[in-house]
Parts: C-alpha cells; structure tokens; sequence
C-alpha cells in the first residue's frame, strides 16, 4: 500500500525541477496546464479550477511515455488510479474514494498478467476484504481473508497448484510433498505423519 500512496503524492506535489507552461499563476486559475522537465518534455497535464487541479491528471516520464493517470476532485485522488510500466501495460490500477485507497486494487506483472487483486475497505490499520495472488504464469499463489486489519484466513499454493500451507479459525496447518506427490501434513508445527 505504500507503493499505491507514494505515486499519488508524486502525481499531486509540485517538484523544484518542474517548471510551470506559464509563469504568471493567474492566468492558469482554470483552464489546461502542463508542467515540463528542465528538459522541455511534458511532464504532467491537467485541468484546474480555480487553481487547484480538478479531473484527470496525467504523467509522462521523459521519454515521453504515460506512466501515470489519476482522477481527482479539487486535487484530492477519487476514482481509478493507473500506474504503467514503460511498454505501455498497466502496473498498478488502484481506487481511491476522499484520497484514501478503497475498493478494488489490481497490480499486474510487465506482460500484463495479474500480480494481484485485492478489496479492501476501510482504514488501513482495520481493512477488510481479500487480497488474491498470483504467479506469473497466472495461478493461484495466496488467498488471504482479511477483517479488521488482521488476516482471518490464507491459503498457499506451489506452482503446481497444491496447498502448502492454510491458516482456517486459529489452525495453522502446513504441506509438503516427495516427488512421488505424496503429502506430509503439519498441524500448528506438528508433524502428523
């Protein structure tokens, strides 16, 4: 989650090396206003209102490839939040409801395939919700309930789609497995075989 908030901060804060398409503030109140690297390359755009950036706000690294677009009301992030790797895929896809992270969160390895999918609500310390993970080949890896800010329940998996370890009501049980495919169990660090 920090990943998610510290891109939000970069996207809305003025940084010293970026200068202003204009100069004079008054004239940029409302309107379209684009910030630029010392370079010259267009850096962010948005819409202002009064000032204060209102609507979809975008950035571009310098290469001059989108790597960030967010909605926001009145500067504050409402609605989707996508952050793109430099081929152009989507990294992270975030929603933020009043400037706090809520709802649907996905983040995606570089060939595009699900990293994970994570709803949440809440205040960070007590979210709820289910967070999802996955390998790269697109398989299960981690399936965690959350509630209250504490994991109520997770399950893992190997590559090969076997559980390796489940956390269910307080009982931590754990897998492994021989070659031959057949399963060992550990109940609460106890071996049961």
């Amino acid at each position: 989650m920090k990943t998610i908030l510290f891109f939000t901060f970069i996207l809305l804060t003025p940084c010293t090396e970026i200068r202003a398409q204009n100069t004079n503030q008054n004239v940029i109140l409302n309107g379209h206003r684009k910030e630029f690297y010392p370079s010259g390359k267009l850096f962010k755009e948005y819409n202002v209102e009064n000032g204060i950036p209102n609507g979809i706000v975008k950035s571009y690294s310098e290469k001059g490839i989108l790597i960030a677009e967010e909605n926001v009301v009145y500067a504050v992030p409402n609605g989707i939040q996508k952050i793109f790797y430099e081929n152009g895929v989507v990294h992270y896809e975030n929603n933020f409801e009043n400037g706090k992270p809520q709802g649907t969160s996905k983040e995606y390895f570089e060939d595009g395939i699900l990293k994970k999918n994570s709803f949440l609500t809440g205040e960070p310390w007590e979210y709820s919700g289910t967070v999802d993970l996955f390998y790269e080949n697109g398989q299960s890896r981690t399936k965690s309930i959350y509630f209250m800010g504490k994991i109520s329940s997770q399950i893992n998996f190997d590559k090969e789609g076997r559980i390796t370890y489940e956390q269910i009501d307080g009982q931590v049980k754990s897998y492994w497995y021989e070659k031959d495919g057949k399963r060992h169990t550990s109940i609460n660090g106890k071996p049961q075989d």
